[in-house]
């Protein structure tokens, strides 16, 4: 004789069964859309839509019931709380066949730290250096991601994947040069240079028709100074400090 199988009934649908997110610790990325509709001949009664864990935020259009046909909407945001995966999933609890009815949501989160390194010239330690006004200096140190092992140059969004490198707390006549003054956080650990110039000013002679004294022009004055490189990628910020003694 002829058997009969009964296939299970799908009451609602889901247009993504499951979404990836990636992004840097602490930030917050772009929503994602996931149409709920309900597939089957009856009102379904929705009694709740929850992330399963914090990482992942959810709002939703959904009301009480959803009518034969009719769909609502579900955005999720994903904020990482810690580098590396992430996962979790969109839970609905209703009163159709199956469920809870999920979301699979799997994340990653990327973030990336300033490892200081011994300074190329002159050598002192890693975080401190000493040199005389009009000489130089370049401290060396390396960007390392961590958690985004294996994603691929597109998954962060632009301002994301990017990390710009900036300096600051120079003394009056010197200037900071940051090389590469930006790196991809898809890629692997990234050596730096920072390279800060002094001055050591210049003589000054009076003109014949001048009456102003001899003597020199200003240069970079001596002191204890603190050079902090930051690194920032979207709102997300790291930084280092290098201590910088001008005699």
């Amino acid at each position: 004789g002829l058997w009969q199988i009964d296939l299970p009934t799908v009451t609602l649908n889901f247009s993504n069964n499951s979404l990836s997110f990636a992004t840097v610790v602490g930030h917050t990325s772009a929503a994602r859309t996931v149409t709920m509709t309900n597939m089957s001949t009856n009102t379904i009664n929705i009694s709740s839509v929850v992330s399963s864990v914090p990482d992942f935020a959810q709002t939703n259009n959904c009301a009480a019931t959803l009518s034969p046909a009719a769909s609502c909407t579900i955005n999720i945001a994903f904020t990482p709380a810690a580098a590396g995966p992430r996962n979790g999933s969109i839970v609905v609890t209703d009163d159709g066949q199956g469920s809870p009815h999920s979301v699979v949501l799997n994340g990653t989160g990327v973030d990336f730290t300033l490892i200081p390194s011994r300074p190329a010239r002159p050598a002192r330690n890693a975080a401190n250096t000493v040199i005389i006004a009009g000489q130089s200096t370049t401290f060396s140190f390396s960007v390392r991601p961590s958690g985004g092992a294996g994603l691929s140059a597109g998954a962060l969004a632009g301002n994301e994947a990017q990390v710009v490198l900036k300096c600051s707390g120079l003394p009056v006549l010197a200037t900071c040069n940051v090389q590469p003054a930006m790196i991809d956080l898809t890629q692997a650990e990234t050596p730096v240079e920072v390279t800060v110039k002094t001055n050591a000013g210049s003589s000054l002679s009076a003109g014949r028709r001048s009456k102003r004294l001899r003597g020199r022009k200003a240069g970079t004055p001596a002191g204890n100074y603190v050079v902090r490189v930051t690194a920032q990628s979207g709102a997300v910020q790291r930084s280092a400090d290098f201590t910088l003694t001008i005699r």
